[in-house]
């Protein structure tokens, strides 16, 4: 039995195979805004058993890692900016 503590945690990762399943999944799914993918890897692919349309729990600690989504969607959604795929740090432990 495991209980919630109710704090995100987990580790940034690059995994370039689960980022592209996951966005091609935005762009069908027409995905204009925050959204929290939740699966579980298995044999390398991501099954999708949960999809949040929100800012999670994470935001902070991926803002602090270098990927600042709500800073990202009000720049481009408010000031009309075009912002680049941001460069995030990886192998972090929350």
């Amino acid at each position: 039995l495991q209980t919630s503590t109710g704090i995100s945690q987990g580790r940034i990762l690059k995994h370039d195979p689960i980022q592209k399943q996951c966005e091609t999944w935005a762009v069908k799914l027409g995905v204009t805004g925050p959204a929290n993918f939740q699966g579980r890897l298995v044999r390398g692919r991501l099954v999708l058993f949960e999809l949040n349309p929100r800012f999670s729990g994470t935001t902070p600690f991926r803002a602090a890692a270098g990927f600042n989504d709500l800073d990202l969607m009000l720049r481009e959604r408010i000031d009309g900016e075009r912002c680049p795929r941001p460069r995030y740090r990886s192998n972090l432990l929350a």
